[in-house]
């Protein structure tokens, strides 16, 4: 057990070291729930390339904007809504395996 689970920190406040940190309130994130086979497919190839789910959907999201809107010069809205009906049709096929 803790010691802050079993003592009320209160009596210990004074003695406590004065610290000062910065937080970033503009960053945000963003979840989005996915169905566990598809969890369990991106944890999988995530772990293959030693990196986490998070960074390797990112990625994913990134390079496919990225070159989309290179290849087609459409607007980002535009390429937004497509990688939306890409990934609907990912799904499915990642289901079929």
């Amino acid at each position: 057990m803790e010691f802050v689970d079993t003592h009320d920190m209160g009596e210990y406040w004074d003695q406590m070291p004065e610290v000062e940190f910065e937080v970033d309130l503009k960053k945000r994130r963003c979840l989005f729930t996915i169905e566990e086979e598809l969890a369990d497919k991106v944890r999988e190839i995530a772990k293959a390339g030693h990196i986490s789910s998070e960074a390797l959907i990112n990625f994913w999201t990134a390079l496919t904007n990225s070159w989309l809107q290179h290849a087609t010069g459409l607007s980002r809205e535009v390429i937004t809504v497509i990688n939306f009906w890409k990934t609907l049709i990912n799904v499915e096929r990642l289901r079929a395996n």
